[in-house]
């Protein structure tokens, strides 16, 4: 036996097709769906768009609305058409998507609530804890107790030597915020907040 020839054509095995690349089809047409309104549209080819198309169709619906609030969905049929359910379109995909849709496909459109955010001016400033007196007197108490132990007569050997290292670390520190001032800073905003 020799080798098989590759080059001969088998005649029980079909040539193989010649595939082209063409660009998938886009519907003719789809519908937009605004709550009870809809309307046949030509697809675009972005979801921006998309949401500028939707204001001209709909200007009585969508009057006061930005592009950016504009959301779209569209209905699938899930498990071999059992169930249908409704998936929202994300910008991005919206060009492949078009391509997916048969003519006539409705398209909801949604409006999304604005979000506004105003800054609320403040009446007055929260309080400053360094003149307080509860505070004042922490600060007169810790200087009085860290200049007692400076002036302590230091004993000889190592054991001076560890002793004047350790309190020129604690005096290098910045002293910690006391609880007091947290529970002081949260009872005015508990009382800032119910008045």
């Amino acid at each position: 036996m020799g080798r098989p020839d590759f080059h001969r054509r088998n005649p029980r095995v079909p040539p193989m097709p010649i595939t082209t690349t063409t660009r998938p089809r886009i519907p003719d047409y789809v519908t937009f769906r605004l709550g009870e309104s809809m309307i046949y549209v030509t697809p675009v080819e972005s979801f921006s768009e998309a949401a500028d198309y939707a204001l001209s169709v709909f200007p009585d619906d969508l009057r006061g609305v930005s592009k950016e609030q504009i959301s779209f969905t569209t209905v699938t049929n899930l498990n071999g058409g059992e169930v249908k359910k409704e998936i929202g379109i994300d910008a991005k995909a919206w060009r492949v998507l078009m391509t997916r849709l048969h003519d006539g496909h409705i398209i909801n459109v949604h409006v999304r609530p604005k979000i506004i955010i105003n800054d609320v001016p403040y009446d007055e400033d929260p309080p400053n804890y360094d003149n307080h007196p509860q505070y004042v007197s922490q600060q007169e108490e810790r200087a009085s107790s860290s200049q007692d132990t400076q002036g302590k007569p230091s004993g000889s050997g190592s054991n001076s030597r560890s002793t004047s290292r350790s309190s020129s670390r604690s005096s290098s520190r910045s002293p910690s915020p006391s609880p007091s001032v947290r529970e002081r800073a949260k009872d005015w905003l508990v009382r800032r907040l119910t008045d």
